[in-house]
């Protein structure tokens, strides 16, 4: 219920920064409460952390995904 734009949910913590910040606009109180609570037991820090590959190992990397660009794109720009 707190995270009505969300279509499709998953226990993930890439996308745990949005989840909070949905939860701290929410019209629904419970949502804020829950938020609130997370917020004062936690500091909750987004940064762009990119990853340096070593050379030789960067085929490997592309073979385990499947050889798309998006996939290494996002894995060499983890957030």
């Amino acid at each position: 219920m707190c995270y009505p734009e969300i279509k499709d949910l998953k226990r993930s913590i890439d996308d745990s920064y949005q989840k909070l910040e949905t939860m701290k606009k929410s019209h629904i109180k419970e949502c804020q409460e829950i938020w609130s609570i997370f917020n004062s037991m936690f500091i909750f820090r987004v940064i762009d952390a990119p990853i340096s590959i070593p050379k030789g190992f960067i085929p490997e990397v592309k073979q385990w995904l499947g050889n798309d660009p998006n996939l290494m794109y996002q894995f060499n720009h983890q957030v």
